[in-house]
Parts: C-alpha cells; structure tokens; sequence
C-alpha cells in the first residue's frame, strides 16, 4: 500500500513540476496549465530544451502515477530484478570495472521493479470507469507516441501542436483514474500537495501581469 502512494504523490509532484497540469488539494484532481503559462514556465526551465524537459517529466510522473493506482488495486506487483551496483564509496573504480567486464555477481544487487510503462495492464485498469474509452486512447497515445518519443529521440518543435491532448485527454483521463482511490485517502495522503509557496506558473503569471 504505501509502495503504492509513494508512487502516485511523486508522480503527481512530478506532473505538477512539469508545468502542464497544477494539482488542487481542495478537489483532488488535476488542473490543466493555460498554454501560455506553460511555454512561459518552459522557458524558464531551459530557453531552447524546456518544454521537451518538462514533456518528458510529465510523462514519468503520469507513469508512476498510473503504477502507484495499479499497485492500490492489485493490477501489478513489485518484483525483484537483478542490475549492476554503483561503486561503493570505498572501492577501486578499475576493480569495480572489471567486475562488471567479467560479469560478476558481485558486481550486481537485487532491486524491486514495477515494469515499464509498456507493463502497465491499462485495459484492466480502466475497465471500470465510466470515461473508460478516452482513458485508455489518452494513456495509449502517451505510452506509444508521446513518452517513446521524447524517450528516444528529440524532435524540434513537435510538443506545441501536442498540447491539446493535455486537457482534453490525459488530465481528464489521470483524474478520471484518481476516481477509483478512497477520496478521504487521497486528501490524506497527498495533503498539501498543491500549496507550494511559489509554483513557475504562479511567477509566469506575476510576470506577464507586471
């Protein structure tokens, strides 16, 4: 359960720090970004890579937040894979090399992994909603195009045309999946998630007004 939560409040602080969508604590759910506001917070991220930045968090938080659900309710389970260590603070990086070259237990630790985003059973996850058919075309669209698009190769001036799919799909699709949680819970857990003291649309706001 609480692997659960850990997951669904990083992804929605993710999401939030994304600049495309802003959490309300009152309602429990999200709020899509005013297009302005978000390319004005993009920038502030970085003048030429902003926005391909904050499309990809936005696109990690929504995974850990649809994995974080899936955990609640039993879709998908942790288990434990085999990766390569860092070094430990103490140990010769060349001997930790050659560990690694000759593939040496030692040279791996146990983690527990959810899958990919590509693991997520998101036919069984949004069975029961009444949106069901845009949750699943949202999340589909983010899994097959958006998130492997940014994942693997940078396309200039691509995610400006893709903004529409923000509060037309995928935060209508997210909050429609945060339905399915304990409402008290949710206020609960992620209490105070949305009042940060000065967020970079707020600045962009003040900015543009002033």
């Amino acid at each position: 359960m609480d692997d659960g939560w850990e997951q669904i409040r990083a992804g929605l602080a993710l999401i939030q720090w994304s600049g495309l969508a802003t959490w309300d604590d009152a309602r429990c759910a999200l709020d899509p970004a005013d297009p302005q506001d978000f390319e004005d917070s993009a920038s502030e991220v970085h003048s030429d890579f902003g926005r391909v930045i904050s499309w990809i968090v936005f696109s990690v938080g929504t995974e850990y937040l649809l994995k974080g659900i899936c955990l609640l309710r039993g879709l998908i389970e942790g288990r434990e894979k085999p990766v390569l260590r860092p070094p430990f603070p103490s140990e010769d990086i060349q001997s930790w090399v050659r560990l690694v070259c000759n593939k040496q237990q030692s040279a791996y630790e146990s983690v527990i992994s959810f899958g990919t985003l590509g693991d997520v059973p998101l036919r069984k996850l949004v069975k029961d909603l009444p949106e069901r058919d845009l949750a699943w075309a949202a999340l589909e669209l983010l899994r097959q195009s958006i998130r492997n698009r940014d994942a693997h190769r940078y396309l200039r001036n691509v995610r400006a045309a893709h903004f529409r799919a923000v509060p037309e799909l995928l935060v209508p699709a997210s909050n429609a999946l945060l339905k399915l949680l304990d409402l008290g819970e949710l206020r609960t857990r992620l209490s105070g998630l949305g009042s940060r003291e000065e967020t970079r649309l707020e600045r962009s706001r003040e900015e543009r007004t002033n």
